[in-house]
Parts: C-alpha cells; sequence; structure tokens
C-alpha cells in the first residue's frame, strides 16, 4: 500500500487531477492547502498592521498551493496516477513552481473509503469460495 502526494502550486489544474485519479480508478483523495516555504519568508516583510495582515493574506491566496494525497492499494496504479498526472501538467514536472509528486509506503491503515473496498472485496471473495466449495 503507498500514499502518493502531489504538490501542486498551479491550482487551476486541481479538478482536473482529481478527475483524473478517479478516472485511473484511485477511490478518494484529500485536498489540504498549503504555502511554500519560500513565500512564507517573502511574506515576512508585511507585519505588525491590520493592513498588512490583509496584504498578507491576498498574497497568501495569490501563492496558495494545494496537496493533494490519495492512498492507493498497489505500485502499478501509482505509475498509473503519476503518469497520468504528469500528462495533465504538461509532461514535465521539473519546470519551476509547477509542482512535484511523491510517493511513501503504507505499512498500516484504518478507516476510509479504501478499506472499505478493500474489506468488501474480500468478503466477495470468501463467499464465493464458499459456495464453489458446496
Amino acid at each position: 500500500m503507498y500514499v502518493l502526494f502531489v504538490v501542486l502550486n498551479e491550482i487551476e489544474y486541481l479538478s482536473d487531477i482529481i478527475t483524473k485519479m478517479r478516472e485511473v480508478g484511485l477511490r478518494g483523495a484529500t485536498v489540504l492547502e498549503s504555502i511554500g516555504s519560500r513565500n512564507v519568508v517573502e511574506n515576512e516583510l508585511y507585519t505588525d498592521s491590520f493592513l498588512a495582515t490583509i496584504v498578507n493574506t491576498v498574497e497568501r491566496q495569490s501563492k496558495a498551493s494545494r496537496v493533494i494525497f490519495s492512498l492507493i492499494e498497489r505500485e502499478e496504479q501509482v505509475q498509473k496516477a503519476m503518469k497520468e498526472i504528469q500528462a495533465l501538467l504538461g509532461g514535465d514536472l521539473k519546470k519551476p513552481r509547477l509542482g512535484m509528486m511523491f510517493v511513501l509506503p503504507v505499512t498500516h491503515m484504518r478507516g476510509g473509503e479504501l478499506e472499505r473496498h478493500i474489506e468488501s472485496r474480500d468478503r466477495k471473495r470468501r463467499e464465493q469460495e464458499l459456495r464453489e466449495g458446496e
């Protein structure tokens, strides 16, 4: 089991990426708003006033990124999802400030759509085996 992270700076691609993830068979994703450390440091210039707070909020929104993460059961699903997302983003994630993807192994999980799917699939498989054994 794996978790795919997509850090997306070009947030206009967000809906397309979520749609593409579903199309390749991923069962769900979580999206978080984020801001890169470079933008945090650059925004430290404006501090200590109400106007500065408004300016920081507007700048943060314009520089906001999203982190999409999805729990994925099989390696081939990871490869397919990454390939499709990269193609959607123009094929080259080396472009500055576009974003990045990475995958981490998951050794344990509880809850969520994927766990329910796995349990349902395993239950159906056991029922089928019992019917065939009769």
